[in-house]
């Protein structure tokens, strides 16, 4: 039984043989019945399994007995109904055929899927495969970048439906081809490569027809052929402008940010090391916009590079050495790119196709573009692997810590916390940690054998130092129980009431001052009044007169003279004039004067007292 389900087909045969005897023995006729097995064709391989409803696709039909000769399978291969016309023949063992587009439904394809079995006819007989072959409907939805620079090598990826069936797939972009990369695509995605743009494109300068928009992708599936409407834009190739900072460890991993122009039409950039022409490392760069990126720095064999360099050292001395014995001159010897430790190397980058930035010194050479590599930062571990902290900042010891790095480069971690660094010297960091003590724990958030927070200096990238576990001492040694807090609030409230009843105290003593100071106030404005309607009358009598003028005698000797405006009463030898009184001037150092009036006066000597004139000037302060 065959594994088609067919039966095989025996033939029998009669070959007579004679048999011969020496010495004149009678010959013997021998009948051998000999069977012989015909075995019909077996189909046992078809690749591919699917194409689309178009046809065109080329199916290879792998068994065995399939026919002895390509006219025995010629215009016999089948898929369903649908002929494939043989395109190449190996007798017996392959069959390459074309298909034919699928069978028509109401005059049109229905764009449902078809499957049908692959029949072969020889003079044996016709054999069916279990195996069917499918009809597809291919379809393209979309494109993923919608732009990429004009020297090309964008990675596009095209999706939709059935992109990886028949035998032949192909794209273009407004007739430039798209190199098709069948290992990487699928059902639903195809990636290609875009070719550099010619024609009015090629170049890559603004206002050279750039950007420029492609009119329409089209795709072919062996014979079908789908298109997409305004599917891509090619823009300017990138430029580089200017890359900060230009140091690094030999470990790599710090940042180096790239200015530049159309950064963001390169979907995976790369930053490249380079040494005489040839790339050492490079690392992946993330795109922040059009005009910005970062990029890592790439680590670097040390040992491997200064050989490198020694080599091409002894090449060059050499070379020097046959120019001198040649020419009879000394030349000066060439600069060394590397001074110990410390090695230069030229910087590159990867953008697709776009070649002018792989080696900037030749195509910028305004821009600097050397990376000195140094040693890699040293950080002590703590003693014993513990350190107590009693507040303030942690500091930590260390060699080459700011040789290629800043604040911005190194990150410290306690636990899963943040301790941030506000100084970076050449032996010490200094951070501050959070205020309590984070989960004992790594960056990770995996606990720690001792039950305490590791610490953990991050140092670009890829460098990472573990330090050790931080005890938090402060919060042992004082502890701030419930009862200290009850007893602190207590004593706040305390400190409230006290100040509320010295705040009343106080304001009950400036009332009562103020109550005398406005009752001096009525008595002098009393007083005044009195004296103005006495002078008004003229009525001045020897015993007010003597009164004033022995007040004035009385005083003569202690008056003091004054240096602010005032209100006198004038004395002379028949009368007295009373101006208004100035009323706003408190009274300081009052004089009570016996036996004239019991009011706050001053007085003050105008002139040398005549022996029976006397003048003064006597104030009164309200």
């Amino acid at each position: 039984m065959l594994e088609n389900g067919e039966k095989r087909k025996t033939r029998h045969f009669i070959f007579p043989r004679v048999r011969g005897t020496c010495q004149g023995e009678k010959q013997t006729l021998v009948v051998v019945a000999v069977m012989v097995i015909v075995m019909r064709e077996t189909v046992l391989l078809i690749q591919p399994l699917a194409g689309p409803l178009e046809g065109g696709t080329l199916v290879t039909i792998e068994g065995s007995n399939l026919g002895l000769r390509e006219e025995d399978v010629k215009n016999n291969v089948f898929i369903g109904d649908v002929p494939c016309h043989v395109h190449d023949y190996r007798v017996s063992v392959k069959i390459t055929c074309l298909t034919g587009p699928a069978p028509l439904t109401h005059g049109t394809h229905s764009g449902n899927d078809l499957q049908f079995p692959v029949k072969v006819t020889t003079p044996a007989g016709t054999t069916r495969s279990t195996v069917k072959f499918t009809y597809t409907n291919v379809s393209v939805t979309g494109v993923w970048p919608t732009r990429g620079p004009v020297s090309g090598g964008t990675v596009l990826s095209i999706s939709g439906r059935f992109l990886n069936v028949g035998s032949h797939v192909s794209a273009e972009l407004d007739g430039l081809p798209c190199v098709v990369n069948k290992t990487q695509s699928s059902s639903h995605r195809l990636v290609c490569v875009t070719s550099r743009a010619s024609g009015s494109w090629e170049g890559g300068k603004e206002g050279d027809g750039l950007p420029a928009t492609v009119r329409i992708l089209t795709v072919m599936v062996d014979g079908a052929r789908r298109s997409l409407a305004s599917p891509f834009v090619f823009t300017p190739d990138p430029r580089v402008l200017e890359l900060k900072p230009l140091r690094s460890p030999w470990s790599g991993g710090r940042l180096v940010t790239v200015h530049g122009t159309h950064l963001d039409a390169i979907q995976a950039p790369r930053i490249t090391v380079n040494l005489f022409e040839r790339v050492l490392n490079s690392s992946a760069c993330r795109v922040l916009n059009a005009d910005q990126m970062e990029c890592p720095s790439p680590p670097l064999d040390r040992d491997a590079v200064l050989a490198i360099l020694e080599a091409q050292d002894n090449l060059r001395r050499r070379r020097r050495s046959r120019s001198r014995r040649s020419h009879k001159i000394q030349r000066s010897p060439r600069r060394r790119d590397h001074d110990g430790d410390e090695v230069a190397v030229d910087v590159g980058f990867l953008m697709d196709g776009v070649a002018s930035v792989m080696h900037l010194r030749q195509h910028f050479p305004n821009v600097r573009s050397r990376l000195t590599y140094l040693p890699d930062p040293v950080y002590y571990t703590f003693p014993h692997g513990v350190k107590l902290y009693k507040g303030d900042t942690l500091v930590v010891e260390g060699e080459h810590i700011n040789d290629a790095a800043d604040e911005s480069d190194v990150r410290v971690t306690i636990g899963t916390a943040i301790c941030n660094v506000t100084s970076l010297a050449m032996t010490q960091l200094v951070c501050t940690p959070p205020e309590m003590q984070p989960e004992p724990t790594d960056e990770r958030g995996l606990y720690t054998p001792e039950q305490l927070p590791l610490v953990v200096v991050h140092v670009g990238q890829y460098l990472r130092f573990p330090l050790g576990v931080l005890r938090y001492e402060r919060h042992r040694r004082f502890p701030l129980t419930p009862e200290g807090i009850a007893g602190l609030a207590g004593g706040a409230l305390f400190l409230v009431l006290a100040s509320f009843v010295v705040l009343a105290v106080y304001r009950r003593k400036s009332s009562q001052a103020e109550r005398v100071y406005k009752l001096m106030q009525l008595q002098m404005d009393s007083l005044e009044s009195h004296v103005r309607t006495e002078c008004k009358q003229g009525e001045w009598s020897s015993s007010v007169a003597g009164q004033v003028y022995r007040c004035g005698a009385a005083v003569s000797e202690c008056a003091r003279p004054l240096a602010a405006p005032r209100a006198c009463i004038a004395t002379r030898d028949g009368g007295m004039t009373v101006p208004r009184p100035l009323s706003a001037h408190p009274p300081t150092h009052p004089l009570l004067i016996g036996g004239c009036v019991n009011t706050p006066v001053k007085v003050t000597r105008r002139r040398p007292c005549a022996s029976h004139a006397p003048e003064w000037d006597v104030l009164f302060y309200a």
